[in-house]
């Protein structure tokens, strides 16, 4: 049986079988992932309990793809696994492949309890990944509007430019998410930063975008 069909199997039966083998808990699978790995993107919340006071594992060991037991929690949605973790020293920052970390996964899959308890344990509203987006360029992008309406009043910044030099507002209007432009716009961000390909916000707007776009913000882009 492999880790992850182990990690699936009755709570009962696991809690037996880890007490009499608990060298199981430091076994790494193909993927360099351990059972709390799986237990954690799984939302197995007992399971990681019991592996958490049965061992103790490095708790920030990354697997083949440097994710976290932390970062696949956050993936799986599990609040309480979070929680668990971090209060075991998890680190809130770590990256895996393509810099991504716990809070810009929790914004992707719109986890806002998750985003919010990351925040208040310490990650970087401000974090970048390889292409040197924030949790605010994808909040944005994806037009997570609860988790944008957050992440501004936490102090992110409105302008940080991702590596193509577009501004969460450049991502919010290019992708026709007009009620997060618009709140980007009423919270401060500059509407006349160019991007790399010289093009600022209006120019990435589609022609119904546009005309809302400059029908209630006009002077702004003068």
């Amino acid at each position: 049986m492999d880790l992850y069909d182990l990690s699936q199997q009755d709570i009962h039966f696991l809690e037996d079988k880890l007490s009499e083998n608990p060298e199981i808990l430091m076994k790494k699978d193909l993927n360099h992932r351990l059972l709390l790995h799986w237990a954690c993107l799984s939302g197995r919340e007992q399971l990681v309990d019991i592996i958490l006071k049965l061992s103790t594992p490095d708790i920030n060991v990354g697997d083949d793809t440097n994710a976290t037991p932390l970062i696949l929690a956050t993936l799986g949605g599990k609040l309480e696994i979070v929680k668990l973790l971090i209060a075991k020293g998890a680190d809130v920052n770590a990256k895996k492949q393509g810099g991504h970390s716990s809070l810009q996964y929790a914004v992707s899959k719109n986890h806002k309890d998750i985003v919010q308890y990351l925040i208040e344990k310490g990650a970087d509203i401000n974090i970048l990944d390889d292409r040197l987006d924030t949790p605010l360029h994808r909040a944005a992008s994806l037009g997570r509007l609860d988790i944008v309406k957050i992440l501004i009043d936490k102090g992110a910044n409105l302008n940080r430019q991702n590596r193509e030099l577009n501004t969460p507002l450049h991502l919010a209007l290019e992708d026709e998410q007009l009620t997060v432009g618009f709140l980007l716009i009423e919270a401060g961000a500059d509407c006349k930063l160019e991007n790399r390909a010289k093009q600022a916000v209006i120019d990435l707007c589609k022609s119904n975008v546009r005309k809302q776009v400059l029908e209630k913000y006009g002077k702004n882009f003068e």
